[in-house]
């Protein structure tokens, strides 16, 4: 059985294919954004346009980018430290929301 933090983090990663989906059908007009495969381009396009949209809105890309990088980092940690901690995984898995 998975440990807690490893499926908080596989949750987190998993809502990213309709979230590009979305993207990349507005970003083509409503083109094709039914794909689970996605281009570099398409990840560098969201993240460009996020740029631009931070800009107009005063704010910070660079803060929230290191921010993001700071939370990243800890989840991931907190993965591999619950999954030495207790390598046949939790008896019990609780519903929590993600971030």
């Amino acid at each position: 059985m998975k440990d807690l933090e490893v499926l908080a983090n596989e949750l987190r990663a998993a809502r990213i294919p309709e979230t590009l989906n979305t993207y990349i059908r507005e970003r083509d007009n409503h083109g094709n954004g039914d794909q689970n495969e996605f281009e570099p381009e398409d990840i560098i396009d969201l993240l460009t346009d996020l740029m631009h949209w931070c800009k107009q809105h005063d704010e910070p890309f660079e803060e929230h980018l290191e921010s993001a990088q700071g939370n990243f980092e800890a989840e991931v940690e907190e993965e591999r430290e619950d999954v030495n901690d207790n390598p046949g995984g939790p008896s019990e898995i609780s519903v929590q929301k993600v971030r």
